[in-house]
């Protein structure tokens, strides 16, 4: 298990301790934590860590290259453009994820 892998089960934890279904974090220390990746900027970029599912990335198409070599290994890379903005493809993951009956944690 590599260090990212631990981070994830800890928070994971925390999670399940504070009733949390999902936790969606933003550019910051706590996602370069849990992935060693965090880029900053203006556009809508997430990390999405449900408790039983694995965990993925929401970003604009400019950063879905460098989201996709982020050292956690995370595979599930969900790329939006300007055209179609981010809302919709953050409201298909609600729907796949059946996040709209679960407790979601902000950063």
């Amino acid at each position: 298990m590599n260090l990212y892998e631990q981070r994830l089960r800890r928070v994971r934890a925390a999670m399940s301790e504070s009733r949390l279904d999902t936790l969606i974090l933003t550019p910051g220390a706590s996602m370069r934590y849990l992935t060693g990746f965090s880029e900053p900027g203006s556009r809508f970029l997430a990390l999405i860590i449900p408790s039983s599912q694995p965990w993925l990335f929401i970003t604009p198409a400019l950063n879905a290259e460098q989201a996709r070599s982020n050292p956690a290994g995370i595979a599930d890379i969900r790329a939006w453009d300007d055209s179609d903005g981010w809302e919709a493809l953050m409201a298909q993951i609600g729907q796949d994820s059946k996040l709209d009956g679960g407790t979601i944690g902000l950063d």
